[in-house]
């Protein structure tokens, strides 16, 4: 089996391919190259930068190609009415990011607990505003939020988890 992999893949993806007997190729093609390569893979997984269009599709189903491999949440840059037209399936991996959603949240509700943005924003300016920037105490308010399906998750076990810090 081989497997294009358009956007690349970082260390530990290409390693399970590898323990799997995959061949894989990491070469970042163009838009053109790739309609001319497609139909070598039986496979082609991509991130957001390539755009499976319908061309892609048609060349890859006149080759070996079986399935597009969606790394990251929605279908978006695929064609997959194409897809589906040829006979290849396409998959998603939309819960890839979840851990770094749940992340990005907490420092965004603690840089606004903190006033870190308007702080960062006045001492540009060249105005340090100590003592008009009250910070909201964790301690004391109760966060509320929306347990957005897999994010919301992941957030309530890191934010219980940073709560335990001492």
């Amino acid at each position: 089996m081989k497997v294009l992999l358009n956007d690349g893949l970082e260390k530990e993806g290409l390693k399970l391919f590898q323990d799997a007997g995959i061949e894989t190729d990491t070469q970042k093609r163009d838009q053109n190259k790739l309609i001319a390569d497609v139909g070598q893979f039986d496979a082609l997984i991509v991130r957001s930068a390539t755009k499976v269009t319908k061309e892609v599709v048609e060349a890859g189903a006149k080759g070996k190609l079986k399935i597009i491999g969606r790394a990251g949440v929605g279908y978006d840059n695929i064609d997959v009415e194409a897809a589906s037209e040829n006979g290849i399936v396409v998959k998603s991996a939309p819960y890839g990011s979840t851990n770094a959603v749940a992340e990005l949240t907490i420092g965004l509700m603690l840089s606004i607990s903190r006033n870190t943005p308007q702080a960062h924003h006045s001492l540009k300016g060249g105005v340090w505003k100590k003592g008009k920037l009250k910070e909201l105490s964790c301690h004391t308010r109760h966060w509320v939020f929306w347990a957005a399906e897999e994010s919301g998750k992941d957030w309530q076990k890191l934010r219980a988890a940073a709560l335990t810090w001492k």
